[in-house]
């Protein structure tokens, strides 16, 4: 029941915020991108073994990539490699802050992409859409999009078509 009314609250205070948002982003070539934030939400083992195939795979192209994964307090537990930054409900407060100090660095990082990967919207993701430095973001078109560079979901159903669409849309641009 709390966390309900602090969802809903949430979401009031997102929908005022994004208004004040807007700005001339900056789209980097593929080629001059050093830095890409994935964030994503965590539903099992195999969606973070997919974020971390493609970071490996980025990392040895002399790209930093970073990933955040929100995940609801039950599947905590289920988290076992430091390397993945994590936040659930609990690291937001009704007033829209935080104190979750990787939380807080993840979004002020001026990444040149952030890769959105979220198949239904998440207020918690949302939130770090609106507080995130990057000079781009990245993912799948819906309606209440926060997104510079969208995809239509063209029945992508798994992280890795979804990423690998994202840096094909991102490798056009010149």
């Amino acid at each position: 029941m709390l966390k309900k009314i602090k969802d809903k609250i949430l979401k009031i205070q997102l929908n005022r915020s994004k208004s004040k948002v807007y700005t001339q982003k900056q789209f980097t070539t593929w080629a001059q991108t050093q830095k890409i934030g994935i964030l994503f939400r965590y539903k099992d083992i195999n969606n973070s073994f997919s974020i971390g195939k493609f970071a490996h795979n980025i990392e040895w192209k002399g790209k930093t990539v970073q990933w955040l994964c929100f995940i609801d307090e039950e599947k905590k537990q289920q988290v076992q490699d430091e390397n993945i930054l994590t936040f659930s409900p609990k690291d937001i407060s009704l007033s829209a802050s935080t104190n979750n100090n990787s939380l807080a660095n993840f979004c002020n990082t001026e990444f040149d992409y952030l890769f959105s990967i979220q198949f239904e919207e998440n207020i918690y993701l949302k939130w770090v859409l609106l507080n995130c430095k990057s000079k781009c973001l990245a993912g799948l078109y819906n309606e209440n999009n926060l997104l510079d560079l969208m995809l239509v979901n063209k029945n992508l159903d798994s992280i890795d078509e979804v990423i690998q669409e994202i840096v094909t849309l991102i490798k056009k641009i010149k």
